[in-house]
């Protein structure tokens, strides 16, 4: 779950916030906002890349919520 997380921060979350950041400086926050900015190449492979903590996360979860269902049907009353 954590290494998913951290990925999705790394790989995406961060870079697009900086980039946002100094748009935002630079032209304003209606810009640093707008689809124009949100649609250009470079943010839209970044989002593509947070796929892969996405996807790592989805299966950190499911393989806890099967552990956790695997605890609740074995435990003895």
């Amino acid at each position: 779950l954590n290494a998913g997380l951290m990925l999705m921060i790394v790989l995406s979350l961060l870079p697009i916030g900086i980039y946002q950041a100094f748009a935002s400086l630079e032209q304003g926050m209606w810009y640093a906002r707008s689809a124009e900015l949100l649609q250009q190449s470079h943010l839209q492979n970044l989002r593509w890349l947070r796929m892969l903590g996405d996807t790592i996360l989805i299966i950190g979860g499911i393989c806890f919520f099967a552990q956790l269902l695997k605890f609740m049907l074995n435990k003895k009353a």
